[in-house]
């Protein structure tokens, strides 16, 4: 894989997490843990974490005017410490980071809830406060005192994780406008506080345009739905309500046989939010291409690039013409058969309907029949068993612990008898909670100036079916491989034994090595051993029988080479459009992503389908000219997965330097690094191919 050796990356998008720098030893790293000298803190029970506030508790009518004094006080602070003489990694570096850390600790509740409590005065509130956010980080990226202040202390260090720290630093400042002159400075500012405003305008729309519609439908129309699901999408006058919330809109997209009306909630869901977030796309191009060439690149593409694992844009590129080509073949053999089984042509409003058809009728395999042996609760109480049994994690129920809906668990986090963080889990779906599933941070694990542990939180977000009064939310199993995925991405936050803000947990990881242990962890869903610790029917304690468990593991590769065909095109059409040497136009958006659909797409497109007004990972998210990151990172996972199925899931040798060489270390040392001490090899991508089943 073509990758760059030395450079980790530190993420300068994502606002809260700027700024913020790295290490000290391992075994300065344990001493801190155990015993914290000033505060006589232990880490262990008499660690108390701080309460998650409610909407009431954030005093929203005074809350803007709050952070704007916050901000002033860091400003203020900042002054005071650039003028200490003999600075030193030590006095300055920690002293530093302690300013914006009361900030994060602030402002993440409210963008917590503006994603999975939304209302019109969160809304309000968070978009008043991204100005002066803006304003505030671009001065700091910009602030050239401090930058120097960087250098110098570059140019004295000898120890080589903190050599990485400081120069991840100096790209950060370099990609904020350092060493620019103040007309450019002051352009690259205000271009990104507009795209902060974008995006948050593009996240709404779609959002909003989610939220607004709604299909009702006659009982004839929903025969051959499963009835769970139609006692779910049931009105009070009888009929049946679909929605373009996933759970509902895939419900009908599954199993309804009505064909026009498949059509109709099709259009609608890859249509969202098109009368608006087409013309912002093209603002979003238009000011990413601006900041890019003020900055001395040819386009975004080559900024976003600039601290991730990949080379060049031309690397992307061939590592996904790659992947496309060699499961093209295997991808049309996939289509083939299920025109054969349908007797036709079959169109994208289609594919859903008639593979889950002919998953159950040619090979037995219907998802319905699964999700009585995954409960929601039994399913998370299992993942907890099987991180226990690889990692010795133990996750103990928090009942007391305040949270923003009844239906949120909150569990304490331990290993070797040491409290190490606590987690919520937010899992079934509301009409006021942003769609997709995605893990997010609080608090990430570190020893601050006043040498106090503090233990890191996270978040596990998703939107599976909820429950009802007679029955318990019941998942399916890709609903569980997405379970699996989100806790991933927790472990590498919450099992960092560093002390150092900046490189905790997934702080500072390469966007395009994020999610390897998510895709690492989401591998074990479909092994034997694994299915047999949790998957068991919820009304009679049956542990799913033998025969449903080869049926799950022989189909986990179902279709595989298509999935893979479709994250080739999403991340061909992102590096295409960030990288193209002038702004495109909504029309030009849409030839891009019309012509690499003919290339890689199986089906072909109706006109109507805007996909890419509702694409919130890479116009609204930290995807932009990164959503190639999936793959990526995923020949790094399915590499590591092959060893283990290899040497063993549970063998406790392997299980134990995965999490000293990896989990462990957040982003101390480069991915890279940290994937070759493990493996004991540069990473093979053709593991991907061969843990999909594409030959």
């Amino acid at each position: 894989m073509n990758m760059k050796k030395q450079r980790s990356n530190m993420e300068y998008i994502r606002e809260e997490r700027k700024w913020k720098v790295l290490n000290e030893t391992f075994e300065t790293q344990m001493d801190a843990w155990l015993t914290v000298k000033e505060s006589g803190k232990i880490c262990n029970e008499d660690y108390e974490f701080p309460d998650f506030p409610s909407q009431e508790e954030l005093e929203l009518n005074t809350y803007v005017d709050r952070l704007k004094d916050m901000l002033s006080d860091i400003n203020s602070n900042l002054k005071e410490l650039l003028k200490k003489e003999n600075k030193t990694y030590d006095s300055f570096v920690y002293a530093y980071d302690s300013l914006t850390e009361n900030l994060s600790e602030f402002f993440y509740p409210l963008a917590h809830l503006k994603s999975v409590k939304d209302n019109k005065e969160i809304r309000e509130v968070y978009t008043n406060c991204l100005p002066h956010l803006s304003e505030f980080y671009s001065n700091l990226g910009q602030n050239e005192e401090l930058c120097e202040v960087f250098k110098e202390l570059r140019e004295k260090e000898e120890d080589p994780v903190r050599i990485k720290v400081l120069d991840e630093a100096l790209l950060g400042f370099k990609l904020s406008g350092i060493g620019q002159d103040e007309y450019t400075k002051n352009k690259i500012k205000q271009i990104s506080a507009k795209l902060s405003d974008l995006s948050n305008q593009f996240s709404n729309n779609v959002l909003e345009a989610t939220n607004s519609y709604k299909k009702v439908v006659e009982e004839k129309d929903v025969e051959g739905i499963p009835e769970d699901l139609k006692e779910r999408a049931k009105t009070e006058d009888g009929k049946y309500e679909f929605t373009l919330h996933y759970p509902s809109y895939s419900a009908y997209m599954d199993y309804g046989q009505n064909r026009d009306i498949r059509e109709e909630l099709y259009k609608e869901y890859c249509s969202k939010a098109s009368d608006t977030n087409e013309k912002i796309i093209e603002e979003i191009l238009e000011l990413k291409h601006e900041k890019a060439l003020l900055l001395g690149y040819e386009n975004y593409a080559q900024v976003s690039l600039e601290p991730k694992m990949v080379d060049s844009v031309d690397s992307v590129i061939d590592f996904l013409t790659n992947l496309g080509n060699k499961s093209k073949p295997m991808g049309d053999l996939e289509l083939k058969e299920i025109n054969e089984f349908s007797g036709m042509e079959i169109k994208p409003y289609d594919s859903a309907y008639y593979t889950t058809k002919l998953l159950k009728e040619n090979y037995q395999f219907d998802e319905e029949e699964f999700k009585p042996y995954f409960e929601l609760e039994s399913t998370v109480n299992g993942l907890f068993s099987v991180l226990y049994k690889m990692f010795g994690l133990v996750f103990k129920k928090v009942e007391e612990a305040k949270v923003w809906d009844p239906r949120v668990s909150v569990y304490d986090v331990y290993r070797n008898d040491m409290k190490m963080s606590r987690i919520y889990l937010d899992l079934e779906n509301r009409s006021d909670k942003r769609a997709g599933a995605w893990m997010n941070n609080w608090e990430s694990r570190h020893v601050n100036e006043r040498n106090e542990v503090k233990l890191p939180i996270a978040f596990i977000v998703a939107n599976f079916t909820p429950a009802m009064a007679k029955k318990p939310s019941l998942l399916t199993p890709r609903e569980v491989v997405t379970l699996f995925h989100e806790m991933g991405h927790v472990l590498q936050h919450i099992c960092y034994e560093g002390n150092e803000l900046s490189c905790s947990g997934i702080n500072g990881i390469e966007w395009d090595a994020v999610e390897w242990s998510s895709q690492f962890l989401e591998s074990f869903v479909y092994d034997k051993k694994v299915l047999s610790m949790f998957a068991k029917h919820y009304e009679t304690g049956e542990l799913l029988p033998d025969e449903m468990v080869d049926k799950m593991v022989e189909n986990k590769n179902f279709h595989s080479a298509w999935g893979l065909l479709g994250q080739t095109t999403y991340s061909m059409f992102d590096m295409k459009i960030h990288s193209n040497a002038e702004p495109m136009n909504a029309e030009q958006v849409q030839q891009t992503l019309n012509e690499i659909r003919s290339e890689y797409s199986l089906l072909e497109t109706p006109e109507y389908n805007k996909f890419q007004c509702g694409f919130s990972h890479i116009f609204a998210g930290g995807y932009s000219a990164g959503y190639y990151s999936y793959k990526w990172a995923e020949v790094l996972s399915s590499d590591c997965h092959l060893k283990f199925v290899k040497e063993g899931i549970f063998n406790d040798e392997l299980c134990e330097s995965y999490y000293n060489n990896f989990l462990s270390k957040g982003s101390e040392e480069p991915s890279m690094e940290m994937f070759k001490k493990f493996m004991g090899r540069e990473p093979n991508e053709d593991s991907l191919l061969e843990y999909l089943g594409i030959k």
